[in-house]
């Protein structure tokens, strides 16, 4: 081999590489995206780990460390620089309570972190308030709140005991406000009926076979508990009712399906809608996914509407990771466990009912929309990939922030199911979406929802 073609040595490549390594973290924070934090799983995270290391053990070449110093290098990690003190959060706990006339903070009211740290404080009696702050910083926060707030006492009433003395429930409502929705009267007197038909559905298609879209309605229906809402496009504007029967017979040689809906709970009068094309229809999310239904035909040509309620379903059920056979193709199998759930808990308990319209529910679909425009303009390269660049660098956070979720049995049944559906990869070891997101099986059979 001759010189010129032999890799150079060892010290002289490690050099090479640091100063690659320096090159690129010049760029990421020239990144107008850029947050001050290294994302995880990001080529240059061990490496800016191993500086800070050497750096605090004072091992760091001086020549290293000016050159780090010149690029701006942050030798303290944001994450660490950023936490708060003891004395900061009495600071907060002042201003809360000069705005709102009492210091009961709460997560939705006051921020999750003065809330946790509040609690522990007042449990502790001024003993203790942050895991990382010691005894002294504690002293100097109860000074603070002694000092300016009239009267401080860790005894002060809690946000629940504020609202129930005045004539609230614990999280607020009013007692008007009690009155359950109209769906959640139908979910709770109708309790028997989506087992009904499930079970009516198996002895009718002993014969027929499957029916697509309405089957799988079906399953999930009795799995989550729900009644399924039926709308119906007629001349005069949609009308809605709900399933509570139906029965599968010939017509022109295909499988047609009669629904028998209510215009409202345990009427005596249903109305017969015959459905054409089962076999065809798909399972889609509505209305900023508050909803999960297909779209049917009947025989006098209106558009039909079957679904559940997809926001009571993810609060109503927990995913757990069932497999690890999964991981040698590298995906995983998820299990949905039912969580029965109460109606009076969903009005005024501490698991109140969600709606689509949370913070949580809206950041998922504007990141989703964003990661389903972006691969539908970039399929035509193969699969898109997803990787930490200035363009990119929010798909990138969004998707690794759902993978952790799922790693913790955090994430909702019905963002996982469409984030299967997206066609893209992720990582370093590039893992398609629907290996990391799926797929999720039934608790009884076992089968995929």
């Amino acid at each position: 081999m001759q010189l010129d073609q032999q890799e150079p040595p060892r010290p002289q490549r490690e050099l090479q590489d640091w100063v690659h390594h320096l090159h690129d973290y010049r760029q990421l924070k020239e990144s107008t995206d850029w947050d001050g934090m290294t994302p995880r799983g990001h080529p240059l995270e061990k490496w800016v780990q191993k500086q800070r290391t050497l750096y605090n053990q004072g091992k760091l070449m001086a020549w290293k460390k000016r050159m780090l110093e010149d690029a701006g290098f942050d030798f303290v990690a944001p994450r660490t620089a950023k936490v708060p003190t003891d004395v900061d959060y009495a600071h907060q706990l002042v201003a809360f309570y000069k705005e709102h006339g009492h210091y009961a903070p709460t997560q939705t009211v006051g921020g999750a972190g003065l809330t946790k740290w509040w609690t522990e404080f007042r449990q502790t009696k001024g003993a203790r308030g942050l895991a990382s702050g010691d005894a002294a910083s504690a002293r100097e926060a109860h000074k603070v709140l002694k000092k300016q707030i009239p009267g401080f006492t860790f005894d002060a009433p809690t946000k629940a005991e504020i609202n129930r003395a005045s004539g609230r429930s614990f999280n607020g409502f009013l007692p008007a406000q009690r009155t359950p929705p109209v769906d959640l009267m139908i979910h709770a007197r109708m309790h028997e009926t989506p087992r009904a038909l499930w079970n009516s559905y198996n002895s009718l298609t002993g014969q027929t076979g499957e029916l697509g879209a309405l089957r799988t309605l079906l399953r999930r229906a009795e799995l989550f508990g729900q009644v399924l809402r039926v709308d119906v496009d007629c001349n005069d504007g949609v009308k809605q009712g709900w399933l509570t029967g139906l029965d599968v017979q010939m017509l022109d040689a295909m499988h047609a399906v009669t629904c028998m809906v209510s215009p409202r709970p345990q009427a005596i009068a249903a109305i017969a809608l015959t459905l054409t094309d089962c076999h065809r229809s798909e399972l889609v999310y509505l209305a900023s996914g508050s909803r999960c239904g297909a779209l049917f035909t009947d025989t006098e040509g209106r558009q039909i509407v079957i679904s559940y309620d997809a926001v009571l379903a993810d609060q109503s059920s927990c995913l757990a990771i069932t497999s690890t056979s999964f991981k040698r193709v590298g995906s995983c199998a998820y299990q949905l466990t039912p969580q029965p759930w109460v109606l009076q808990d969903l009005l005024e308990g501490r698991a109140r009912r969600l709606t689509h319209l949370t913070t949580a529910n809206k950041r998922f679909y504007d990141n989703l929309n964003v990661l389903v425009d972006w691969t539908d303009q970039a399929k035509g390269a193969g699969t898109p990939h997803v990787v930490w660049n200035s363009e990119r660098n929010s798909l990138f956070k969004f998707l690794e922030h759902m993978v952790r979720k799922m790693e913790q049995g955090l994430m909702n049944f019905s963002h996982t199911e469409q984030l299967r559906q997206v066609n893209a990869t992720w990582g370093r070891d590039r893992r398609a979406l629907s290996d990391m997101f799926g797929p999720v099986l039934h608790p009884l059979d076992h089968e995929p929802l």
